[in-house]
């Protein structure tokens, strides 16, 4: 309804600390209603893109060489657009091709001026949490100040792509089931992209293109079994469904992966 459109359009437009803890909320089924966590999904991959002059010029900056490596974003049709097909709170994605070979990959880029955004909206919640625990009694109990240094920690992670390059080929190691790959992902049901290590940097990760369903979509194939007990344990309900909708690439992995994961 009409509050819901509100609710989301205040949170979109949000910090993007504040858009992250939505992020986290709307995967968090067994605390929040399905409405809410449908609704906030949605900030995965449809938050305020920044334009294409501003991803040239941190491409420029991070890989000087791109253009002769990528040709970035293009259709169906093979006509190059320059729009991304995903944005969330901390970078935006596009797809290319690498010019060597014409396969496809994930180009992702930080928002410009990220950082210093992460660090204002950190600011005003350490002031919160500060002021919960010195105002409202019993506070303390809750650990409010240790849990934002946490956050804190968690989202410095996500400010240096580098990170996110290093678990990636982590993933594949540990997936790895081919002996003739020495970072492979060759499980029938799992993949994991693969960074294209010289085109990646603190704010640039370029990454093979994979196609998959959104972790919201993948929730949605789930329920809590009763015969399980109450530990927490999910049985999925559609599982046909789940392995069609992959393989039919209805999403691309990379796009949205990046702000799931």
């Amino acid at each position: 309804g009409m509050w819901w459109n509100w609710y989301f359009q205040v949170v979109s437009q949000s910090g993007p600390t504040v858009v992250k803890l939505y992020q986290w909320a709307a995967t968090r089924r067994d605390i929040f209603s399905q409405q809410f966590c449908e609704i906030f999904s949605n900030l995965h991959t449809r938050a305020t893109p920044h334009s294409w002059e501003e991803t040239r010029n941190i491409l420029n900056r991070a890989i000087p060489t791109w253009e002769s490596h990528l040709i970035i974003n293009f259709d169906d049709d093979g006509e190059n657009t320059c729009t991304p097909i995903g944005s969330g709170c901390i970078g935006q994605v596009y797809r290319a091709k690498l010019k060597i070979d014409g396969s496809s990959v994930a180009v992702k880029v930080l928002h410009p001026g990220i950082h210093q955004k992460i660090k204002n909206d950190l600011k005003w919640i350490k002031c919160v949490a500060f002021i919960a625990d010195s105002v409202i009694p019993g506070a303390h109990w809750l650990s409010l100040r240790e849990h934002v240094d946490e956050f804190e920690t968690l989202m410095e992670k996500q400010l240096d792509l580098r990170v996110e390059a290093r678990n990636l080929h982590s993933f594949r190691r540990n997936f790895k089931i081919s002996k003739d790959d020495d970072d492979a992902s060759s499980n029938a049901n799992v993949y994991f992209p693969k960074p294209i290590s010289k085109l990646c940097s603190a704010d640039v990760l370029v990454e093979t293109y994979e196609h998959g369903i959104t972790l919201a979509e993948c929730l949605s194939y789930i329920r809590p079994n009763s015969d399980l007990g109450d530990g927490g344990k999910y049985e999925i309900i559609d599982e046909g469904k789940a392995l069609r909708n992959n393989k039919e690439g209805r999403r691309d992995s990379s796009n949205n992966n990046t702000e799931e994961r």
